[in-house]
């Protein structure tokens, strides 16, 4: 069974606006600057967080537009995207054969978002930037579908930052 954080629920505060949100533009490389791509950020960030909060909390999380008259989760989220950005890196590899010089990309992606908490009875118990950094994703050869490698490591890259965010939260639900 997991250890949850809490014996209650957790609120995350996500307006439809952030749940609908979708970034849509080129790599920040000049590796495929030239492609443009639509990820579904928000649609993204609702479902990771509903994984790695859900596990964690006992009864579960709740995407809510607001914590107005609400009093029954133990903590509320609120949280704002500072940043998202892609590029993919091109790694040469000549091997040991002269006529063969294969490409691999290596995608990368580097996300931010500022979090707020709040306890039950309103008072804010948490306001942190979480920041990824650089984050590489596994090295592919040259592909038609390089959207699906930057999933990858958006998705990868989510998943860390919000276990970064629960072991934040934990000794605050502790006290």
């Amino acid at each position: 069974p997991p250890q949850y954080v809490a014996q209650g629920k957790l609120l995350v505060v996500m307006p439809d606006e952030q749940r609908a949100f979708a970034y849509d533009g080129p790599p920040s490389s000049s590796t495929g600057d030239f492609t443009t791509m639509t990820v579904p950020v928000g649609n993204i960030v609702q479902e990771i967080a509903s994984h790695v909060f859900g596990e964690c909390f006992a009864y579960g999380v709740e995407f809510v537009d607001s914590r107005a008259a609400r009093d029954d989760y133990v903590l509320a989220l609120e949280g704002d995207m500072q940043d998202f950005i892609y590029s993919y890196t091109k790694i040469i590899d000549d091997g040991f054969d002269p006529e063969r010089a294969d490409v691999w990309i290596v995608p990368e992606v580097r996300i931010s978002f500022a979090v707020k908490a709040f306890n039950r009875a309103g008072e804010q118990v948490l306001d942190k930037v979480y920041d990824s950094g650089v984050t590489a994703g596994e090295e592919y050869r040259v592909t038609s579908r390089p959207a699906e490698r930057i999933n990858r490591a958006l998705h990868a890259t989510l998943h860390d930052l919000m276990l970064q965010v629960v072991a934040d939260v934990r000794p605050l639900l502790m006290e």
